[in-house]
């Protein structure tokens, strides 16, 4: 995962963590045209997968208030566009002390299933791009609230599809938009393993 982000008392910066199936010595090779980065700094460690799983984990605070999103990435951006989304996070809301968009590797193993195998549709997409706004104090949550929600519009219009996971309330024609062409079928399913609609929620299946 990548991010770009601005965090109160830090500012703007860039980071990424994840995992290589190599050697530290392979994945420093690989990185090193990001050396020309001012500030740029890397950590390699060789972990089991338990313990890599562990040590990101422990990145993340036991919990905290935040609104956040997901969209699904088909294509590249043009620079005005990419200057558009770095715009987003340079004057963050009131009380926010971190906002952030962040990147989720797709591709691989994930595209060689087909987008009808299962629930999950955006199996072609390059990437997903999270979204999010970070606060302490609850006096400051609808302004964190609707300073994501307003920029989502701009991040809606350069991308295709909803990522489930990251879910986001007055999403129209959600169900479209979280399972793409899949939204029938899963209706379809959902009527028949739960005809009472017990398992509801705002934005379940219907």
């Amino acid at each position: 995962m990548q991010a770009f982000y601005n965090a109160g008392g830090e500012g703007l910066g860039i980071f990424a963590n994840g995992f290589f199936y190599g050697s530290p010595e392979r994945a420093r090779e690989i990185l090193q045209p990001f050396a020309e980065v001012e500030g740029f700094q890397v950590e390699l460690e060789s972990l089991s997968f338990l313990e890599a799983v562990k040590k990101i984990e422990a990145t993340y605070p036991p919990s905290e208030k935040f609104k956040s999103t997901g969209r699904f990435v088909h294509r590249s951006y043009s620079r005005g566009e990419l200057e558009n989304l770095a715009d987003l996070i340079q004057r963050p809301a009131e009380g926010s002390v971190y906002d952030a968009i962040s990147f989720y590797a797709l591709g691989g193993e994930i595209r060689r299933v087909g987008k009808r195998e299962t629930a999950f549709f955006y199996r072609n997409a390059r990437y997903i791009m999270g979204f999010q706004s970070v606060w302490t104090e609850d006096v400051f949550a609808r302004a964190n609230r609707d300073w994501l929600r307003k920029r989502f519009e701009y991040i809606k219009s350069i991308t295709v599809g909803s990522y489930v996971n990251f879910p986001i309330s007055n999403l129209r024609n959600y169900e479209r938009e979280y399972f793409g062409d899949n939204a029938e079928r899963l209706e379809r399913v959902n009527k028949k393993y739960d005809p009472f609609n017990v398992f509801r929620f705002p934005q379940g299946l219907r």
